[in-house]
């Protein structure tokens, strides 16, 4: 996935897209662990947006709306209508209750998207660098598993990574090959999307 850089974060552009697609006029937007905030620019005319975050991240640019943890959102039950993460569940002390956080918090119908990297690349990065150390791993069978644990309905829980391949193969001549590696689950992403309503 191709990458610019917004205020010195990552932006990337199937993550805009996604959030893009998803989004209506005038919804409440929640993105947890909201470091750069590099994707709040993009977010529809009309939206209101709220960034949660730990203070001391050292992924922090600006101040958080809210300072804390995903595991206690102190927003009242049913108050958002979106909420991601780009590359922080993972990093989660616990994540199943963030995921039931991420639940209370949304209105009934209200969507939700984890952009997380993919098992293997989260292995990459344990070897590497210590901080990541405690990081969770899992695949798309697992991570389907915590949020309906969480409340999400069962069958909206969708892995849309392959979405992030219609970025690197541009054009209708490889929509073929698009179709294929769907199907057969050959993603070329570093990343793992799961979207899921509430």
């Amino acid at each position: 996935m191709e990458e610019s850089k917004k205020g010195g974060a990552a932006v990337y552009p199937a993550i805009v897209r996604i959030l893009q697609d998803r989004l209506r006029a005038g919804d409440r937007v929640l993105e947890i662990g909201c470091g750069g905030k590099q994707y709040r620019p993009f977010l529809l005319a009309g939206c209101t947006y709220t960034g949660l975050d730990l203070p001391q991240s050292r992924w922090v640019r600006e101040p958080p709306e809210i300072e804390g943890f995903a595991e206690n959102i102190p927003l009242a039950d049913a108050s958002i209508d979106l909420v991601y993460g780009v590359s922080t569940f993972y990093m989660h002390s616990d994540p199943s209750k963030s995921f039931r956080e991420c639940h209370r918090v949304l209105v009934p119908g209200g969507r939700f998207l984890a952009f997380d990297y993919t098992r293997r690349t989260l292995r990459k990065l344990r070897k590497r660098r210590e901080e990541y150390a405690h990081i969770r791993t899992w695949n798309f069978s697992e991570l389907s598993g915590e949020l309906r644990a969480a409340g999400f309905d069962p069958k909206s829980i969708r892995d849309i990574s392959y979405q992030v391949d219609y970025d690197n193969y541009p054009g209708p001549l490889l929509l073929l090959l698009r179709r294929m590696r769907r199907l057969l689950r050959l993603y070329n992403a570093s990343w793992m999307i799961v979207e899921a309503v509430k």
